[in-house]
């Protein structure tokens, strides 16, 4: 049995005399570019490259090697300022204690050049007064003894009230020695540089100083009273001050010790004197009164007691 499936049946024929119809324009076929599939695979295309070019491909940029680089370089940058800050810090704290010293120093040469020159003039007072000696010696010249005689032939002694025998440079040196400790307090070593730069011989100065019996213990412990008039000292460094002006340190520390001081009292002193001169945070002042010499103790009071 034929199972072949039938078309539709053909149209009856038109009957005669009947005009044909026109044939179908032939169907116009679209561009390639406005095909609607061509359309939607250049949109899946584009939108895959423009997500590839923003993620780098799908992978997370944070994970690149030249991330990590850049961070490593931020990094060791980072460090290096802040070393740099601080190295900065540390020299501005340096410069603060450079200026603080040339101030001290230049206070202290003035008050020192007015003490040499009360000191000259104390001298040159006491040279042009008469000395009991010279008074003996004058007496002595109106009498024509033999002694006498060789005395003012010599030239080179005359008597004491002690009855030793001295030269007149060596005099004239212990009686500067004198009047420069009754005015101020000198080391040994001190006195004597004293008296050479008035322009005595040294072996003159060394007699002369030796020759007025001072007490270089309590002559250290006037030091250390003139000092802290003048300016606050931690206990170390008053001592190591007194050792620069000549003294020993036993002598030194006995003159440091001496003089009863409040060394809390001083440090707030000293924290009130850098405050004068410069700004400080309360850790960099107790720092810096710790390089003075002051005791953590005694800095921490010395800054609370300013107020920081």
């Amino acid at each position: 049995m034929n199972h072949t499936q039938q078309g539709p049946p053909a149209p009856p024929p038109a009957p005669p005399g009947t005009p044909l119809a026109p044939p179908a324009p032939p169907t116009a076929d679209k561009p390639f570019w406005q095909r609607t599939w061509v359309r939607f695979a250049g949109a899946a295309v584009g939108g895959m490259v423009i997500g590839t070019m923003i993620t780098g491909g799908g992978d997370d940029p944070t994970e690149s090697d030249e991330y990590r680089a850049l961070e490593v370089t931020a990094a060791d940058r980072a460090a290096e300022l802040e070393a740099l800050e601080e190295q900065s810090a540390a020299l501005d704290a340096r410069i603060v204690e450079l200026e603080t010293a040339r101030d001290e120093a230049d206070d202290l040469a003035q008050e020192l050049e007015k003490r040499a020159t009360e000191l000259q003039d104390a001298v040159d007072d006491a040279a042009a007064a008469p000395a009991d000696d010279d008074v003996y010696e004058a007496e002595e010249a109106e009498a024509p003894t033999t002694d006498s005689a060789e005395s003012t032939n010599s030239g080179s002694t005359e008597s004491t009230d002690s009855g030793s025998t001295e030269t007149v440079a060596q005099n004239n040196a212990r009686r500067s020695a004198e009047s420069y400790l009754a005015f101020s307090a000198f080391s040994r070593s001190g006195l004597i540089g004293q008296l050479e730069f008035e322009g005595y011989e040294t072996a003159d100065a060394e007699y002369a100083v030796d020759a007025v019996g001072a007490d270089w213990m309590a002559q250290a412990a006037r030091s250390a009273v003139d000092y802290l008039e003048f300016s606050a000292f931690s206990r170390s460094g008053l001592i190591g001050q007194l050792e620069f002006e000549g003294y020993t340190t036993e002598q030194a520390t006995h003159g440091v010790d001496a003089a009863g001081t409040d060394w809390m009292e001083q440090a707030a002193k000293k924290a009130e004197e850098y405050l004068d001169f410069s700004s400080f945070s309360r850790a960099g002042l107790i720092s810096q009164l710790e390089f003075e010499g002051f005791t953590a103790e005694q800095a921490a009071y010395g800054v609370s007691e300013v107020g920081l």
